[in-house]
């Protein structure tokens, strides 16, 4: 009987937990439904060595990978890295390392180098195809 609850704590908790209450709270407050939009901007962190690089944790809905929710979940991660771009007084971003970060909730933290000219940007493509 143990394992019966154990299982049921992590269907209502876990990575399950998303379908049965599939609303979260994004780092600016917003409620999000997990199940339409695909992903959830937890926090947003710079490196302390490089100001320009930023690593964004998302909670990604895994549950639903098939239909509409990959594209949602791409629109969703473009309206995030375009406000984070907005409000650090960025031009543009360049993805650069994506990690699963697992623990009570599993996560995934994206690294994006963002960057002030077009100049740079370009610079940094250049660098990357190398």
């Amino acid at each position: 009987m143990k394992y019966v609850y154990a299982i049921l704590a992590l269907t209502l908790f876990g990575c399950a937990g998303s379908m049965i209450n599939p609303y979260l709270t994004d780092m600016y407050g917003n409620r999000v439904n997990l199940i339409q939009r695909g992903s959830v901007l937890i926090s947003v962190d710079r490196d302390p060595t490089n100001p320009d690089i930023f690593y964004l944790r998302f909670y990604e809905n895994v549950l639903l990978a098939g239909g509409k929710v990959p594209i949602e979940k791409k629109k969703t991660m473009n309206a995030y890295l375009k406000r984070v771009t907005e409000e650090y007084g960025y031009v543009g971003y360049i993805g650069i390392d994506v990690e699963l970060s697992t623990g009570w909730m599993n996560s995934y933290i994206y690294t994006f180098r963002f960057v002030k000219t077009e100049e740079e940007f370009d610079k940094w493509i250049k660098r990357m195809k190398k």
